[in-house]
């Protein structure tokens, strides 16, 4: 039951991801187009109507913060972690099949003293020094 109730207390993924782009989004376009955050705070919240302007490196660490924050939530969710453990596991089962034709082909190598023709390789003539003696 507890399970439940924090998957319900939790955003969904695409949620997630969707505050983040925009975030993001926003912060990048304020930045290539110079807005002044701190006069976009004036208008946010309105306090240069109550005599505080907070300074512009305040705004920059406010702001930095909030996309920390959602860029974090997003890489720890649940469905980004799901999406990494299938990743490393199809690169593991990748790299163990590579490993095998690997190991077939040096013991190919080994014992033949060549290997055949494939789809992507010539057929190799192995030095003598390797060559498997009988």
């Amino acid at each position: 039951m507890l399970e439940n109730l924090a998957r319900m207390s939790m955003d969904d993924g695409d949620k997630v991801r969707r505050n983040l782009v925009v975030a993001s989004s926003i912060t990048m376009l304020l930045a290539w187009l110079q807005v002044p955050l701190v006069s976009v705070v004036d208008r946010l919240f309105g306090t240069k109507a109550e005599g505080y302007s907070p300074t512009a490196w305040r705004v920059w660490v406010a702001v930095l913060a909030v996309l920390m924050y959602l860029a974090l939530r997003f890489r720890f969710s649940h469905e980004v972690e799901e999406g990494m453990k299938a990743f490393r596991d199809a690169r593991r089962q990748r790299y163990r099949a590579l490993y095998q034709r690997h190991l077939k082909d040096l013991e190919e190598l080994a014992t033949q003293g060549t290997l055949a023709p494939g789809p992507f390789r010539e057929e190799v003539e192995t030095p003598a020094l390797w060559r498997h003696r009988e």
